[in-house]
């Protein structure tokens, strides 16, 4: 009977989360010096078109809104693009040299909770969840990882750790819209 339950429960969330993310209206940004385009949430305060001047650049940056007053943090998405020199262009390759690089920089301060890929219309993408810890609070983040000619695109989303599962459908809705413009 708890099984049941359980089961029932778990359903009519990731149902709720899923319709959550649906119901979101989208706005595309179309990031001309980096060349590609994403979707944010229309809501959100986004910032794009950064300078494109330096080899790993913040290409744009989107953020929640408060929920409620007392919110002492708000949800982010960040979009970086990095120029890729010589051989080392496969996404397997790159994915491991950023797991590894989480791994080092966070030194005990991070833990990899999953890993994993998908595959969009346009591009393959790999995905890392891991938690990181500061003074003040510990985050959950994904990054998703996509390589596409000599560039590596990394889209990274924060969130609280407690509300890190109702904006997983959003994270996965953005990544997924990312498109690379040649």
């Amino acid at each position: 009977m708890n099984i049941r339950f359980a089961l029932v429960v778990f359903s009519l969330t990731f149902f709720c989360f899923k319709t959550f993310a649906q119901d979101i209206p989208m706005e595309k940004h179309d990031l001309d010096a980096a060349k590609c385009s994403i979707e944010f949430p229309q809501q959100w305060i986004t910032l794009d078109n950064f300078s494109a001047k330096a080899s790993n650049i913040v290409i744009a940056v989107s953020t929640s809104l408060k929920e409620t007053p007392n919110d002492n943090f708000t949800e982010n998405i960040i979009v970086t693009s990095t120029s890729i020199e010589g051989n080392n262009k496969k996404l397997e390759s790159r994915f491991e040299n950023l797991v590894d690089k989480i791994t080092r920089n966070y030194d005990g301060e991070c833990a990899i909770i999953d890993k994993g890929s998908v595959n969009t219309q346009q591009n393959e993408l790999k995905w890392i969840i891991y938690t990181q810890k500061t003074e003040s609070m510990v985050y959950k983040i994904i990054s998703y990882l996509v390589v596409v000619e000599d560039k590596e695109y990394l889209i990274t989303c924060y969130a609280s750790v407690d509300s890190f599962d109702k904006f997983r459908p959003i994270y996965d809705k953005v990544a997924q819209s990312f498109k690379y413009i040649k």
